[in-house]
């Protein structure tokens, strides 16, 4: 039997399809890994990755979390376009919840996670320097890649 997410408002649903859509630009045949352990999802994609954990190229890993109606307790990993058809359900946006798919894949970097514990507050982070640094690193990949997207990226970023 399928897990399912219920979401708490349909906001929360607009939030993760605008997310996945953004990561799927990126890498077409990407995936993305689901992980709950009780109400709140962290959810993580990766537009540009190491095939391998020994890898000496970058991995980036973005994720959003999101707290859910429901407890669960799931680390699983899909296709990006799995997840983007289910939740353009209309069906989805009416009931706030969705069925995950039943197929899980892997990539080298869904076994990569944040610690879950041990987090320290260091200190406040205006949102203006986090957009800054934002635009810096935007900026500084754009150039580096010139129009290239998805898998590309990645090649040309290793280089």
């Amino acid at each position: 039997m399928n897990q399912i997410i219920k979401f708490l408002e349909p906001a929360d649903v607009q939030d993760l399809q605008g997310f996945l859509a953004r990561a799927k630009k990126l890498d077409n045949t990407g995936l993305v890994r689901i992980k709950s352990y009780g109400s709140v999802l962290a959810v993580s994609v990766s537009p540009i990755f190491e095939t391998s954990l020994l890898g000496t190229g970058p991995t980036i890993i973005g994720m959003r979390t999101i707290q859910v109606a429901n407890e669960l307790e799931i680390d699983a990993s899909y296709e990006l376009s799995a997840m983007l058809d289910r939740l353009a359900s209309p069906l989805v946006q009416i009931t706030l919840r969705l069925d995950l798919p039943s197929v899980t894949k892997r990539e080298a970097w869904t076994g990569i996670s944040a610690p879950l514990d041990s987090w320290e507050y260091l200190q406040d982070i205006s949102s203006v320097d986090v957009v800054n640094v934002a635009e810096a690193g935007i900026d500084e990949v754009g150039n580096a890649l010139g129009k290239s997207i998805g898998v590309s990226i990645a090649s040309k970023v290793r280089a």
